[in-house]
C-alpha cells in the first residue's frame, strides 16, 4: 500500500492539469474545487474527458478517476479509463492523467 495523502494527490493533480492547459491549450471547465473534491471536464475536438479527485466511500478508485469518451457519435464510446489503487504513487497518477489527455488528443486526429 502506498501511503500518500489525499491533499497531496489533489494538489499534484491540480498542478498537472494547470500545466497541461498551458502546454496543450486545453479547454477545461472546473465543476468543483474545494477541500473534498476536484472535478474537471476537458473538451477536445472529438472527445471529452472527466477527471475526479475525491475520497469516495465506494468507488472503483482510491482518489483519482479519469475517463475519456468519444463525442462524435450518438453513443458515447469509452476511449480511456483509469482509476488509481492503493499501490499507485504520485508518479503513476500523473502518468495516467497525461496518458488520458494524450488519448483524447490523439482521438481528435482520427
Amino acid at each position: 500500500m502506498n501511503d500518500i495523502s489525499f491533499l497531496l494527490v489533489m494538489d499534484s493533480v491540480k498542478q498537472t492539469i494547470n500545466q497541461l492547459i498551458v502546454d496543450y491549450n486545453l479547454t477545461v471547465t472546473v465543476l468543483k474545487n474545494d477541500k473534498t473534491c476536484y472535478r474537471v471536464i476537458i473538451e477536445f475536438k472529438n472527445s471529452m474527458g472527466e477527471i475526479i479527485v475525491s475520497q469516495p466511500d465506494f468507488a472503483p478508485y482510491r482518489f483519482v478517476q479519469i475517463e475519456i469518451l468519444s463525442s462524435i457519435s450518438d453513443e458515447f464510446k469509452q476511449i480511456y479509463y483509469w482509476g488509481d489503487e492503493n499501490e499507485d504513487d504520485l508518479e503513476s497518477i500523473i502518468f495516467h492523467i497525461k496518458k488520458g489527455i494524450d488519448y483524447g488528443m490523439d482521438f481528435d486526429k482520427q
